[in-house]
Parts: structure tokens; C-alpha cells; sequence
């Protein structure tokens, strides 16, 4: 254990590069539970059926204290002795129903002091130099930091309301089993375990080089490039819609030639991995097609034209695919028909159709509890519905201006993460109360330039990191989203 919270990787023009995020202590010896805490488990709480007949249930947690974790039993295997068992996860471990929510008095959005990070400085050993567009993403470490609120048990959205109050979460509105914890006696600083949060880039040993002909025309709404803890999806340029798959245990330079590719028939305008299923990969299309991918268990070995399944229902040009963060086999898409739909993978068959989008939306985000999505879109417009109740939105507001932006559900499902331009074409991120949209609850200002930020929400820390690319120089940018009971 080194202190490492967070991993993520982030695509230049010929290479993947880690970056590792760790908060610094004086000994490793001891277990530290503030930088540690529970974290996701790796399977679904829900079947798709099981979503769909308006079932609730949150991912269960894992303990990541060796000491505390609950012990797994073993079973022997048919193929072993005795006394050699195969692991297994026993059926005694109990789903968390906890439904993490409650009510803040206040935000603070603050950006982390040295963590701004310039990749361009950071690639300088790769040969090819950095260049041309980037994509960035990131992927979440089991090891995560620890989380800076508190939670109870109702759904922070269970019954929107717009409102023109300028503090929808006052005091004397709050049950007092919701209020906010009080401030402590003297807050002349601002209380943080992530000031020293130090941001590097690892080894060249442990990147990805030599990736030709990244695809660069992919629109601002995708990242064009999707990871998850085995392997990375990149679209590369080429006629076909071409996407190769780089197994993340495989590090180092690349052959020129003879990459094993996926073609898809059509130019890729989204791809996602199954949160679920390392080896399911879901790909939009620009011919109105989803199709769905099986990646061998070795990896890709030779070039595949031939999907698992083939999602149709779009009657225009699909840019934008997320999968469901609670459910298996549920995907949502975004087409320019001004509709998203919602599709069980298993039938193949859209299951909701949700309406009143004006224009293209530029971002689409699923809650963390899996029951409600939001969506940010051209009109300048943020709306947010609740699938299986209605076609229609819930509760909406006025968002960012039309130039494009990226929307993320942070602060237990409280808050609405939003990164994208003024009126002035300055790139800026606001939070914007869900139950209130009328108006931001805080919104910085960061500079003036065309590419888009496109937010990671690390829910165990609060932590936000925003990639975009600034002429040829790439820079990571990290900010905490913190509470205040001012």
C-alpha cells in the first residue's frame, strides 16, 4: 500500500499514459481507513427485469481492510484435492440497501492545490512526442479515498420540485434527522485529507505506446475512448469504423502493424465498456445501430467483423451511449431523432423512449442510485427524469451556454456537476442543486478555449477531474467538491 487513491489514463496522440494519484503519509504499515473506505463490488444489484419492474437497489460494498474484510469460503474443486479449494463468493454476503442521501447547507468548490497536471511535460520520454487531439478518461481505482458526507435513507430526488427560492435546502425545510451536522467550534481552515493529493505519472514501462492513427474526428459528446480495469477501447481513424482493443497487462510499444481490430461497417461515434462485463463492449454508430461486442477472454487476436447483437430503433445518427450504474443489460442512448431510449441488451428491445428534448443533447448521466437521469442539452437546458414513471422530465432548468458540455451526478445524488461554456465562450463548472435548476449553486470561471471538459466524478473522495485539451498541450485538471455547514 502506497497511498495511491486514484488511476486514471489518459489518451494522447500515440500513447496511453496512467496517471497515479496518492495522498502521502509517514507509514504504510498500518491500514488507513480515511483513504480506504468501502468500496463497490464488481457485480450488478439488479437483473434488467428486476429494474424494470421499478425494483430499487444499491451496489453492495466490499471491506478493503485485509483485518475486517469478510472472509470468503471455499469449496473444493472436481478437478482438485481436498484440501485445494477453488474461491468462491459465499451466498451469506448481504446486499446494502443504504440509499446514500441527505441534505447540505452548503458547497465549496475548490481546486486542488498542485495537481493541475501538463501531460504534455509528462510524455516527453515517448518518442513520438504529444500531438493532435485528446481524449480523456480515467478509471477508478478499487482503492478509493475516503468519502467526505454523510448519507441516510432516502432518495434526494424522490419528489423534484422547480422552485424560485434561492436556498431550496434551508434549515427550517429540513426534517431534523436530515439537518447537517454542526460546523466544528473554529473552521479558520478548511478541513481536507486531499491538500497533499499528489498527481504522476507513472513509469514508462507501464504505458501504452505506439498507438497510430487516433481517431480524431469523434464528436465533443463521446470520449472516444473507454477503460476498464483489463482493457482499453480506443477509435482509431480509417474507414469501417475501426477500434482496437489494448489489453492493459500487455504494456510497452506496440508493433507497427498486424494490430487485431474491430470493424464495425460504420464511423464510431461512442463506445462503452459494461461496467459488469470486461469484456462487453457497447458501440455507437452513425448509421441509427448500436452493436454490441464479446472480447475473447485472452483478448482480441485476430481482426472481428461479427457482433453479439445489434441494437435497432434510431431513425437518426446515435453519439451518445451510457451504461445503467445499478442494473445489468440496461443501456441508454442518445440519437439526433431528440429522443433517448432505453434498451434491454438481453431482448434487444427499447423499453422507455424518453421525450421533450429541443435540440441535441450534448451529455446524458445516470444518478448513483440508478433512478433518475439527466441530461444537458443544446436549448441550454437541464432536465431530469425518472424513466420508469414518465416519458417526459421531472424537474428542468436553464444550464450552460449551447457550445457543448458534460454533466455528472455528484454528492450522493444531491448535486448536478456541470462543465461547459458562458455566454462569453468561457469554459466554466457549475453545481447545480437537483431539486432546485433554476439557477447554479456556485459557478467558477476557468479560461477561455473551444475544447470541452470532460468531468470524472470519483464518488468515494468528491473528487472531480476535468481533461481538455488546450492548443497541443494537454492538462488534467483536479477539483475537490467539498461540503460546508456555513
Amino acid at each position: 500500500m502506497n497511498g495511491e487513491v486514484n488511476r486514471l489514463l489518459l489518451l494522447s496522440q500515440k500513447a496511453i499514459l496512467p496517471l497515479s494519484y496518492i495522498v502521502p503519509r509517514k507509514s504504510y504499515r498500518d491500514f488507513h481507513v480515511d483513504l480506504f473506505p468501502e468500496t463497490a463490488w464488481d457485480e450488478p444489484a439488479l437483473t434488467a427485469d428486476q429494474w424494470l419492474a421499478h425494483e430499487n437497489q444499491t451496489v453492495r460494498k466490499q471491506s478493503l481492510n485485509p483485518a475486517t474484510r469478510q472472509k470468503r469460503t471455499y469449496k473444493p474443486s472436481p478437478f482438485q484435492t481436498a484440501d485445494k479449494g477453488v474461491p468462491f463468493v459465499s451466498d451469506e454476503l448481504q446486499h446494502h440497501d443504504g440509499e446514500h442521501c441527505q441534505g447540505h447547507s452548503g458547497i465549496e468548490v475548490t481546486q486542488a492545490q498542485g495537481v493541475e497536471t501538463n501531460v504534455k511535460d509528462m510524455s516527453q520520454a515517448i518518442a513520438s512526442g504529444v500531438g493532435g487531439a485528446v481524449v480523456g478518461s480515467s478509471e477508478q481505482r478499487d482503492a478509493a479515498t475516503v468519502k467526505e458526507f454523510s448519507s441516510s435513507s432516502e432518495s434526494p430526488v424522490k419528489e423534484l420540485k422547480a422552485t424560485s427560492q434561492s436556498n431550496i435546502l434551508q434549515t427550517d425545510q429540513i426534517s431534523n434527522s436530515e439537518k447537517p451536522r454542526k460546523a466544528p467550534a473554529w473552521t479558520g481552515v478548511r478541513l481536507s485529507k486531499f491538500k497533499n493529493l499528489q498527481g504522476n505519472t507513472m513509469h514508462r514501462s507501464e504505458h501504452i505506446e505506439n498507438i497510430r492513427g487516433v481517431d480524431h474526428t469523434v464528436g465533443g459528446e463521446s470520449g472516444g475512448f473507454s477503460a476498464n480495469k483489463e482493457r482499453v477501447a480506443v477509435a482509431l481513424a480509417g474507414p469501417g469504423g475501426i477500434i482496437g482493443v489494448y489489453e492493459l497487462s500487455s504494456r510497452g510499444r506496440l508493433p507497427d502493424t498486424g494490430i487485431p481490430v474491430i470493424e464495425n461497417g460504420s464511423c464510431v461515434t461512442d463506445l462503452a465498456w459494461d461496467p459488469y462485463d470486461n469484456r462487453r463492449l457497447a458501440v455507437a454508430c452513425d448509421d441509427a445501430k448500436i452493436r454490441i461486442w464479446i472480447i475473447p477472454e485472452q483478448g482480441l487476436v485476430e481482426t472481428t467483423t461479427e457482433t453479439s447483437s445489434c441494437l435497432k430503433g434510431h431513425t437518426e445518427k446515435i453519439y451518445l451511449i451510457r451504461w445503467h450504474p445499478v442494473a445489468a443489460d440496461i443501456l441508454s442512448s442518445a440519437s439526433y431523432d431528440m429522443t433517448i431510449r432505453i434498451w434491454n441488451i438481453a431482448d434487444q428491445q427499447v423499453k422507455f423512449t424518453l421525450c421533450g428534448h429541443t435540440d441535441q443533447v450534448f451529455s446524458l448521466a445516470w444518478s448513483l442510485d440508478g433512478k433518475y437521469c439527466a441530461t444537458l442539452c443544446k436549448d441550454q437546458r437541464l432536465r431530469v427524469y425518472n424513466p420508469r414513471s414518465q416519458p417526459e422530465p421531472i424537474n428542468e432548468g436553464s444550464g450552460p451556454g449551447g457550445r457543448g458540455g458534460h454533466i455528472s451526478w455528484v454528492l450522493d445524488g444531491w448535486y448536478l456537476f456541470v462543465s461547459g461554456f458562458s455566454k462569453t465562450s468561457e469554459r466554466q463548472i457549475s453545481l447545480y442543486s437537483v431539486e432546485d435548476l433554476a439557477s447554479p449553486v456556485a459557478s467558477i470561471g476557468l479560461d477561455v478555449s473551444p475544447s470541452i471538459l470532460v468531468p470524472y466524478y470519483d464518488e468515494d473522495s468528491a473528487t472531480v477531474f476535468l481533461t481538455g485539451k488546450v492548443g497541443f498541450v494537454f492538462l488534467l485538471h483536479t477539483w475537490f467538491v467539498c461540503i460546508t455547514n456555513n
